[in-house]
C-alpha cells in the first residue's frame, strides 16, 4: 500500500467512525470529496477543525499534514515486523507504567499514553510517525490503533519487533516484558526522559516577595552560599525538585540559627568548640527530631489550608504516620495551631525522605508514580510556598534569628 492510499483510508476511518459528522451533512461531504480527490492535507485540516472529532486525533492529523507537505521515505519493510498492538502490560503493577517511546530498525515500543498525551498543536515526531505508518498498513491493525487512541486505556503499549534481528529463532517465544524493559532503558539512554505530570509543574515566579529592597543593616555576604542554592532552586521545573532545594535551604538555616545562638554566648563562656561538637551530634544522631523541633523556631508558626490537609490526610495516615489514637494521620483537619505547626514540620521532613530515599520501608515519591501521591501535592505546594517566602524574609532582616549579629566572622576559642 502506498502512502497516499494509506492516508486516505485512515482519513475515511476518522471521518466515518470518529468525526461525529452526519453523513448527509455538507461538512461530511466536503471532507469526503477532498479524500476522493487525493487532497489529504485539506481533508486533515477540515477534520481537525470539527469540534466533534476527539482532540486526541489532532497529533495524528497534524502528522499526516506535515509528511504530505514534506515527504520522507518509509524505512525498512513492514513485513519484517511482528506486531503486538495495545498489549496489556504484565499484571496490574503500576510501577511498570511509563509514558515513553523507543524506535529502532529491530524494535519499536511506545506506551499507548504517549500517543494521546501530545499537545493539540504538536504532531508526532517524524521517526515515531514513520513507525506508526508501518503498523497501520493492515486494515485490522489500523482500526485497532485508532480505537486505542480514541478510547485510551492505562497500562497498554504498542510493540513491533524483528525476531531475527533480536537474536530469536522464528518459532521462539519472545519475552515482551523484557523487550519493553529494554526499550524503556534504551529510550533513557537516548536522552528521552519521561515527562513529569502537569500536576507537578512549578512556577518560580509565585515564590518571590512583593518587595525585596536593600537594607544597609543586613550583612548579605554571610548568606552568599545560600544564594547559590536559591539559584539552583529557581531552575526547578517541578515541585519535587523545588521542594528538595527549599529543604536544603531550610536545613541550612536551622543549623545556622543554632550556630547563631552558640555565637551569642561563646564569647562569654568561651565554649564554641564544645557547643559545635554537641550541635553536630544532634544532627547526626537524631536528624529528624532536630529538624522537626527547630523548623517552627526559625520559620514561625507553619500553616496550611484545611482542604489541602483533608485531601492529604489519608496518604499521611497510610504512608507517613498516625496520631496517638491511630484514628487519623499525624496531620489531620481540626488540629490546634501549635499541634498543626509541629505536624507540618514533620511533614516537611517525611516528604523530603520520600523523595530522596529509596528505602524498602518508605513510600517512594517520583515522577512516574504521580497517581499514587497526587492527593498530597496541593499541601506540598502550600508548605513549599510558605517556606520559600520566609527564606527571602529571613535573609533581609537585620535582627534575623539566622544572622550572626552583623558580625562577618566567628571567633574560635
Amino acid at each position: 500500500m502506498v502512502r497516499l492510499e494509506l492516508y486516505k483510508t485512515i482519513l475515511r476511518l476518522l471521518l466515518t467512525d470518529y468525526s461525529g459528522l452526519i453523513a448527509t451533512s455538507n461538512d461530511y461531504q466536503d471532507i469526503a470529496d477532498y479524500i476522493d480527490d487525493d487532497n489529504v492535507e485539506d481533508a486533515a485540516i477540515n477534520l481537525m477543525s470539527k469540534p466533534t472529532l476527539p482532540e486526541v486525533f489532532h497529533p495524528w492529523l497534524l502528522s499526516i499534514i506535515e509528511i504530505s507537505a514534506n515527504p520522507v521515505a518509509m524505512t525498512a519493510t513492514i513485513d519484517a515486523f511482528k506486531k503486538v498492538l495495545l498489549y496489556d502490560k504484565w499484571g496490574s503493577e503500576k510501577k511498570y507504567e511509563r509514558c515513553f517511546c523507543y524506535c529502532s530498525p529491530s524494535l519499536f515500543v511506545t506506551d499507548a499514553e504517549y500517543l494521546y498525551h501530545q499537545k493539540n498543536d504538536k504532531a508526532y515526531s517524524q521517526q515515531l510517525w514513520i513507525y506508526l505508518e508501518r503498523l497501520c498498513v493492515k486494515s485490522a491493525e489500523r482500526k485497532e490503533m485508532l480505537k486505542g487512541i480514541a478510547q485510551p486505556k492505562r497500562g497498554t503499549f504498542v510493540m513491533a519487533y524483528n525476531k531475527a534481528a533480536l537474536g530469536y529463532s522464528s518459532n521462539a517465544k519472545v519475552p515482551k516484558e523484557e523487550l519493553c524493559s529494554y526499550a524503556y532503558s534504551a529510550s533513557l539512554h537516548g536522552k528521552e526522559p519521561v515527562k513529569f505530570h502537569k500536576g507537578l509543574e512549578f512556577d518560580a515566579s509565585a515564590v518571590r516577595l512583593s518587595s525585596y529592597s536593600y537594607n544597609k543593616d543586613v550583612v548579605y555576604q554571610q548568606y552568599y552560599d545560600i544564594f547559590d542554592v536559591i539559584n539552583d532552586w529557581l531552575h526547578s521545573k517541578d515541585i519535587l525538585s523545588a521542594f528538595l532545594r527549599i529543604y536544603q535551604i531550610v536545613e541550612f538555616l536551622i543549623y545556622r540559627q543554632q550556630m547563631s545562638d552558640i555565637i551569642k554566648v561563646s564569647s562569654i563562656k568561651q565554649s564554641f568548640l564544645r557547643e559545635i561538637k554537641t550541635l553536630n551530634k544532634r544532627f547526626e544522631q537524631n536528624e529528624r527530631n532536630t529538624i522537626v523541633e527547630n523548623l517552627p523556631l526559625v520559620f514561625g508558626v507553619l500553616t496550611a489550608t484545611e482542604p489541602s490537609i483533608t485531601k492529604a490526610e489519608p496518604f499521611i495516615k497510610k504512608y507517613l504516620g498516625q496520631d496517638r489514637n491511630h484514628t487519623h494521620g499525624y496531620l489531620h483537619p481540626g488540629m490546634n495551631v501549635t499541634d498543626k505547626s509541629k505536624a507540618l514540620a514533620r511533614f516537611v521532613y517525611d516528604m523530603r525522605c520520600c523523595i530522596v530515599h529509596n528505602k524498602e520501608a518508605e513510600f517512594h515519591v517520583s515522577y512516574n508514580n504521580y497517581e499514587e501521591y497526587k492527593n498530597v501535592t496541593p499541601l506540598l505546594k502550600e508548605v513549599h510556598k510558605l517556606l520559600a517566602k520566609k527564606v527571602w524574609d529571613l535573609m533581609n532582616q537585620p535582627a534575623s534569628v539566622i544572622s550572626f549579629e552583623n558580625d562577618r566572622y566567628i571567633d574560635l576559642f
